[in-house]
């Protein structure tokens, strides 16, 4: 019932307003000073982009410096050392044992050219060389040389031929008082064929021998030495 001249204002109720009402009016009660957060992300976002593609720009221009890796330092190799010098004839070509000559020379007081110049003569430096009577390696030592020797090698081996070989040759030096005509002949014929002939014995061979290794050690005398590294 209205009563007087009021003018007519008509009621709202709060409690019949829809969802999308509510929504708007608490948009418009929050305070605006507060920055949007996903605005605030994409802006973030979009600066670093930015900075990453200008960057790459610059590498790609060559105005920023990329260190390079250091190199690796070469790598070494230790080279082996005589243990001490020794005075021998200069290596030829053919002769790769100087080094097993000079240790046999040195440590049976034999002269390191008489030593060549058996080599030589008996086997021409081959290693592997084998006579129909049993000799083997450089120095050509028999079955029998060695049991005479009381040596248990591989005759095979240059270090170990060249250092039996001058041995029995060493042997052969002292039984002659150092003739090495001699020894030499009993070396290649045996010291019973010199004892028994009183000398050189008269075979074409071993004559032959005698003077082929004497005729080396001359030439050898002749050429200059020098001291090995």
């Amino acid at each position: 019932m209205v009563t007087g001249n009021a003018p007519f204002e008509p009621v709202v109720s709060t409690q019949c307003r829809t969802g999308q009402d509510r929504r708007r009016t608490d948009r418009r009660r929050a305070s605006r000073t507060r920055p949007d957060r996903r605005r605030g992300d994409r802006r973030r976002a979009g600066v670093l982009a930015s900075l990453v593609a200008g960057a790459l720009g610059l590498v790609a221009h060559g105005r920023l410096f990329t260190p390079e890796p250091s190199p690796r330092p070469a790598a070494t190799i230790e080279q082996p050392t005589q243990p001490f010098p020794v005075q021998v004839k200069a290596p030829e070509p053919g002769t790769p044992y100087e080094r097993f000559i000079a240790e046999a020379a040195a440590l049976y007081d034999v002269s390191a050219d008489l030593v060549r110049a058996v080599i030589q003569t008996e086997s021409n430096f081959n290693p592997r060389a084998q006579s129909r009577a049993g000799a083997r390696g450089l120095m050509q030592l028999t079955p029998i040389t060695l049991r005479e020797l009381k040596l248990k090698i591989d005759p095979f081996n240059p270090r170990e031929n060249i250092l039996a070989g001058t041995k029995y040759l060493s042997m052969m030096l002292d039984r002659h008082e150092g003739n090495v005509p001699l020894a030499l002949a009993s070396y290649n014929a045996g010291p019973t064929a010199v004892r028994r002939h009183r000398g050189i014995p008269p075979f074409k061979e071993t004559r032959g021998y005698v003077r082929k290794v004497t005729n080396l050690m001359e030439e050898a005398r002749e050429s200059p030495t020098t001291l090995a590294d």
